[in-house]
């Protein structure tokens, strides 16, 4: 007899996978059928051992193992292929069932033949494994896509194109789709269930050459005749889930297609800065020469704030620019963050006002019905005020609570007081998604100023006269090193819709990162930070990982956690009020160590672990 280890493929989150005894012999890779409270699930096969191995835990259980029969063994994932799975759940330090189910589509998990299909179809090609990286700007590599697309179907062989949001999805279908819409099949979360299933039987049962365009978590959904899969944007944030603990789909792509028989081609105007130091190292190869310069020929002006003048959100270059352009043409102001105020403080005694239900930082927010109020950004509680309702400091009773930050509705306050002939559109995670798209559309018809957060620059598309950075001093203030990657990343987008130089407002002109910038000098700004991350030993050069929970450690939990992983430079640090333990390791003992991957999958769902996190200091 036999003990299985079963990842099951539901939505009830059931992280570790669950054992069952069999007397027949099912492998490593096994889809089976198994019954839980009733209901018939499907899960894989994912570890194998003896009944001898754990004679001592079996009989301390108060519970009886239940069978897998022969009979219940419904397809077969070949052991080479879901190895590589296993480990990059591993290495990404997530239970295995919680990678699964993000790995697999809903719409897949009730058909074994379909999940066997979309783990193995990229291993049964027969061109050389590869995986390769583009740079070029967003417009350029749409073009380029285009002529590759047409090269292989020419050849009758299919290809998948990833794109991280649904809007990149849509420009990239409709743009290659010309004259072959048949040939494209697009797969996102916003299509019916009606339309995702014709999408998916098209794909697996039509003997067709296609171009398959999804976003990360359909992209295991592709022919059989798939010899090229390329990923757009893979520096876009998009590439980690939002579920938790949330999967890096880029690592995840070249930890199991890199060992597959189709390519890989991972682009992007700028790449990750692991993918800077895999090409450094010669892991990959470049599939085109890298571009020095961002090429969009457009000027970055660096604006300060005044100091000795009235405070505004707008510098003078930046109003005088908006008071010059015409009413029909768009203008377009990031902000970084959202809402009325970050955060509010006394004016008389220095107290922070904090969330009533986690005693974290509040802010003061739009809500619905247009009114005003409390919300908490780390455990969501929200406290509405009434319409001239003041704030009382807790600690000393003074109603002179003031707030402070440059967030999205403060910008707009402003641009309407100065601009009151032009028409305002705000644009943030304060509204629905369906005002969200009509403002957007209304504002490429007709013009006007639009302020929003980072969840506006995938809809860029007109080109602007009028482009500004608000604020950005709150990323670099922060001891952080990722934040520079944030500002390249943002400014980019912009840079290629502008028409006319592109202002930057911030306090710290002197910054080294605006320099490089106002240069447009990718190739030193990539230099330079590789060069910072060695001397540092920071990511890629060794792996981060952050344990944290939902409400904050106690000194003794994270005390004991100091404990558990002494071989790891445990850091223990705040976020506020917030507790965690940072654990820094070697990126080779990590790989290597898969004791240590394991007991960090086993500490959740009491422990979130995020290994290589895009930030140390989000709420």
């Amino acid at each position: 007899m036999v003990l299985l280890h079963v990842a099951l493929l539901t939505h009830r989150k059931i992280p570790s996978p669950l054992s069952f005894y069999s007397k027949d012999d099912v492998a490593v890779g096994s889809l089976v059928y198994v019954t839980l409270r009733k209901e018939e699930i499907l899960g894989i096969v994912v570890q194998r051992s003896t009944l001898a191995e754990h004679k001592g835990d079996i009989r301390t259980q108060t519970f009886q193992l239940k069978k897998i029969k022969k009979d219940d063994v419904v397809g077969h994932i070949p052991e080479n292929i879901l190895t590589q799975y296993v480990q990059a759940a591993e290495v990404q330090a997530i239970p295995y069932s919680l990678f699964f189910d993000a790995v697999i589509p809903e719409s897949l998990k009730k058909n074994p033949e379909y999940i066997q299909n979309a783990l193995t179809y990229r291993h049964q090609g027969e061109v050389e494994k590869t995986i390769s990286y583009l740079e070029s700007s967003s417009e350029e590599r749409v073009v380029q896509y285009k002529s590759i697309v047409r090269d292989i179907l020419a050849k009758k062989k299919s290809i998948h194109i990833i794109a991280p949001t649904v809007e990149r999805v849509l420009k990239l279908a409709s743009y290659i789709g010309k004259g072959i819409q048949y040939k494209v099949v697009v797969l996102h979360g916003e299509i019916t269930k009606k339309q995702m299933q014709e999408a998916i039987t098209k794909i697996y049962t039509e003997k067709e050459y296609l171009c398959v365009c999804s976003t990360p978590h359909f992209a295991h959904i592709t022919p059989k005749t798939i010899e090229l899969t390329i990923v757009d944007q893979e520096s876009h944030p998009n590439y980690y889930s939002f579920d938790t603990p949330s999967v890096d789909y880029v690592s995840l792509f070249k930890a199991t297609w890199g060992m597959s028989q189709t390519k890989t081609l991972f682009a992007d105007t700028i790449l990750r800065i692991e993918s800077y130091r895999d090409l450094e190292e010669k892991k990959y190869s470049r599939e085109f020469s890298i571009h020095s310069r961002f090429s969009h020929h457009v000027p970055i002006e660096l604006c300060t704030f005044e100091k000795d003048a009235l405070f505004s959100t707008l510098t003078t270059p930046v109003r005088e620019t908006i008071a010059k352009m015409k009413l029909s043409a768009h203008a377009f102001l990031y902000v970084a963050r959202k809402g009325v105020h970050t955060s509010i403080q006394c004016s008389d005694c220095g107290t922070v006002v904090l969330c009533a239900q986690c005693t974290k930082p509040t802010t003061i927010q739009s809500l619905s019905n247009n009114t005003r109020g409390l919300r908490c950004l780390y455990c969501g509680h929200k406290e509405a005020l009434q319409q001239d309702q003041e704030i009382i400091c807790s600690t000393c009773g003074s109603w002179k609570i003031k707030g402070y930050g440059i967030t999205t509705r403060i910008v707009a306050e402003e641009v309407e007081k100065i601009f009151p002939n032009k028409d305002v559109f705000v644009l943030d995670g304060d509204v629905s998604e369906k005002v969200f798209k009509k403002t957007i559309h209304t504002w490429k018809e007709s013009g006007g100023i639009l302020i929003g957060t980072d969840s506006v620059l995938p809809y860029l598309e007109q080109k602007l006269a009028v482009a500004a950075i608000i604020s950005c001093d709150s990323w670099l203030s922060m001891p952080d090193i990722d934040t520079h990657r944030r500002l390249v990343q943002v400014l980019e987008p912009i840079l290629e819709y502008s028409h006319n130089a592109v202002f930057v407002q911030t306090r710290i002109p002197e910054d080294p990162l605006f320099e490089i910038c106002k240069n447009e000098n990718i190739t030193d700004y990539i230099k330079t930070e590789l060069k910072e991350r060695k001397e540092l030993t920071h990511v890629p050069y060794t792996t981060f990982v952050l344990l944290r929970k939902d409400v904050s450690f106690t000194k003794k939990e994270a005390d004991s956690l100091v404990e558990l992983f002494p071989a790891c430079k445990p850091h223990i640090y705040k976020v506020h009020n917030d507790i965690r333990v940072l654990l820094r390791i070697t990126q080779e003992r990590f790989i290597e160590d898969t004791g240590l991957q394991r007991r960090l999958q086993g500490l959740y769902p009491h422990i979130i672990v995020e290994v290589n996190p895009q930030t140390l200091f989000s709420r």
